[in-house]
């Protein structure tokens, strides 16, 4: 094993599950399979005696949930990456923000045991493994990746400055970091706010409910050729990249299935491009 070598613990109550990931895991040369828990009680064991450098964690198991197992990692102050294994529905994109809030490093969505075998892991080969390597810091710096829009300003800032609108893009630890941005901007907002944050359908949908009642603010998702408002928070939603159009007397949302952009869709660049066209 080399120093590099990323050591990952398994935790999913579905043998079949299980064996999809450690195959492909261990195909990968960064990453070795440290070992596998059916429950988060011996998820939890196996982390306090022998701690892996990541930890991919299925949120509803038998005797001790996902959640309680992040509990736990909190109440003990160990501060470990994990990645959330999500059921993709809306309970599942419910509970998986909130494994986000506790403390949970990112998240993919489950393959459906429905697929073929083969399917499955090209799944998580193309979606897990990239995860992993970036959370730890072994993705291969030419690997393609979307440009995020860094900001930071303050309320009396964006009330003094002439900002037609806001755009913001996130990916990893997205969640919890707009909930602190939105949470700072001023009530009301005196100019809309486009949010691009790589998740699936259905996740978008939450994640715009969650904050907006974090934030007080108008946030909701984005629908296509509604006409843009100041004071309102657009998140583009999954699968779908977001845009703006002005038609001469009003800007509009603009959505499209175009084909995915560095792999993503929504991506945070198709979003820019169309607002530096409109806003400048």
């Amino acid at each position: 094993m080399s120093s590099d070598t990323t050591r990952v613990l398994v935790v999913d109550d579905s043998s079949v599950i299980r064996k999809i990931v450690c195959d492909a895991l261990d195909a990968h040369p960064k990453i070795e399979v440290q070992g596998t828990a059916l429950n988060g009680k011996l998820a939890l064991h196996r982390i306090l005696t022998d701690p892996p450098d990541l930890v991919i964690l299925d949120l509803e198991m038998p005797e001790m949930t996902g959640m309680e197992v992040l509990q736990e990692l909190k109440n003990k102050g160990i501060k470990i990456p994990v990645i959330i294994f999500s059921a993709f529905s809306e309970q599942g994109a419910r509970v998986t923000l909130d494994a986000l809030a506790l403390g949970a490093t990112d998240y993919v969505t489950k393959p459906s045991t429905d697929k073929k075998i083969q399917d499955a892991k090209q799944t998580v080969e193309l979606d897990l493994i990239n995860k992993i390597l970036s959370v730890t810091g072994n993705l291969d710096s030419t690997s393609p990746g979307d440009s995020t829009l860094h900001t930071r300003t303050n309320r009396g800032q964006l009330c003094k400055t002439h900002f037609k609108a806001i755009a913001i893009g996130s990916s990893t630890g997205g969640p919890n970091a707009l909930e602190a941005v939105l949470s700072d901007l001023p009530h009301p907002l005196p100019i809309p706010v486009f949010i691009t944050q790589h998740m699936p359908p259905v996740f978008t949908k939450m994640l715009a409910e969650r904050l907006r009642l974090q934030s007080n603010h108008l946030v909701k998702e984005a629908e296509d050729q509604e006409i843009v408002q100041p004071g309102y928070v657009y998140v583009a939603p999954g699968d779908f990249h977001m845009g703006v159009r002005s038609d001469g007397q009003n800007v509009r949302i603009t959505l499209s299935q175009t084909p995915p952009e560095n792999r993503c869709r929504p991506a945070v660049d198709v979003m820019l491009r169309s607002m530096s066209e409109v806003y400048g």
